[in-house]
């Protein structure tokens, strides 16, 4: 099959009805060979910053052994979810591992878009014999597909609430879920510090589970934070400097996470500083251009937009903000946390199924009363869908 085709192929299985749950995903490894038993895996969970972290511990690991990455949404290219020492799948071999899963999903029903790539994702690092993959939860962490894998350790970045209909009302039951990745004997790290932080404490002693707690466990200082650098003293059990390449004061936070993790999984003090500095995510306060000033962020709920606030105010300058929001996520909650930036908003809405209308939004966006002015544009073209490579990154 050509890429294009395979990229349809699968955007098609995103449109299917959407439900949690391990036993598709244990069906369809069983059929590929179960390539989930043939490395170590390492879980990132959390409300906001799993990407990064996912990437910063990939990328330690992979100075010294190969690592396979896998995350999602994707922002570029479809690519971006399955990596090996940094490098993404290729066309080719992305039509190789869907004809594979297909092979193996045909007698399974209701088969999602997430369980599929996952079996693309595991069946691609086993061929490639990755000895460890790193894995960015797609919700919650017990009935999460990528769930079926042999893990053990795991990275809370933190607790908020989000997919309450899914994981829960309150952020104990959400932590519990998430806990729900948690092997007997596994490790686990965490930054939260509030009332999740008792039920991952208590999940953790019925798995005895070791846990080590951001503040207690593991710290970090800002040595500088800048629109131009990102600068962190570490101290775990060693002390580690990192020069960061994603801007942004949140990820300090996120880089002592993944140094914690990537020491008790046992990597070289250098590993760990180089990894963790070089480690990119596409959309995490991504200046595309200086002149003009072009900053792209995924911030899609009102704690990621509670960072992103504090990390423009970096930039000592009024923005224009180009905003558009899923009909799931909290879009008054999160224009809110903007409120003090000043400046005019853009609102408009994409051709991705779910995005919330260009006119409610508006509405919001000028109830809020944070902006200078509202205007709005109405959303992409429909024939653009959703493919590979956006037209609006060039």
């Amino acid at each position: 099959m050509r890429y294009s085709e395979v990229l349809n192929s699968l955007y098609s299985i995103s449109s299917r009805r959407w439900s949690l749950g391990l036993e598709r995903t244990g069906r369809l490894c069983e059929g590929l060979g179960n390539p989930q038993e043939k490395f170590k895996a390492t879980h990132v969970t959390g409300t906001n910053g799993k990407g990064s972290v996912t990437a910063m511990i990939a990328e330690a690991i992979g100075e010294e052994r190969a690592c396979g990455r896998y995350v999602s949404p994707h922002v570029d290219t479809f690519r971006e979810r399955i990596v090996v020492d940094g490098k993404k799948i290729s066309e080719r071999e992305t039509a190789t591992e869907f004809e594979n899963v297909s092979s193996a999903a045909r007698k399974i029903r209701g088969i999602t878009f997430f369980e599929f790539t996952t079996g693309m994702a595991f069946d691609y690092f086993a061929r490639k014999r990755a000895a460890r993959a790193v894995l960015e939860v797609g919700m919650g962490g017990r009935l999460d597909a990528t769930n079926i894998a042999d893990g053990d350790s795991v990275a809370i970045t933190n607790v908020g609430l989000e997919h309450t209909e899914w994981l829960g009302k309150t952020v104990e039951q959400i932590a519990r879920e998430k806990c729900g990745l948690i092997k007997d004997g596994a490790f686990v790290a965490t930054c939260e510090t509030g009332r999740a932080l008792r039920t991952i404490r208590g999940e953790c002693k019925k798995r005895k589970a070791e846990l080590l707690v951001l503040e207690e466990d593991f710290d970090y200082e800002t040595v500088e934070c800048s629109d131009l650098a990102n600068d962190y003293s570490i101290r775990c059990k060693r002390k580690y400097e990192v020069g960061l390449a994603m801007l942004g004061a949140h990820q300090g936070k996120n880089a002592a996470l993944a140094a914690a993790m990537c020491e008790k999984i046992g990597l070289g003090k250098n590993s760990i500083e180089r990894g963790i500095s070089r480690a990119v995510m596409p959309c995490r306060l991504e200046v595309v251009s200086r002149k003009p000033l072009v900053i792209m962020d995924g911030a899609h709920n009102p704690h990621g937009a509670r960072e992103l606030a504090k990390s423009l105010k970096l930039f000592k300058r009024e923005f224009v903000f180009v905003i558009g929001v899923m009909k799931t996520k909290d879009a008054r909650g999160f224009l809110m946390e903007l409120a003090g930036l000043g400046g005019t908003a853009i609102v408009t809405s994409s051709s991705v199924p779910g995005a919330l209308g260009t006119k409610k939004l508006e509405k919001i966006a000028e109830e809020s009363g944070i902006f200078g002015e509202v205007i709005a544009v109405e959303g992409a073209d429909e024939k653009q869908g959703v493919g590979d490579e956006k037209v609006w990154r060039g």
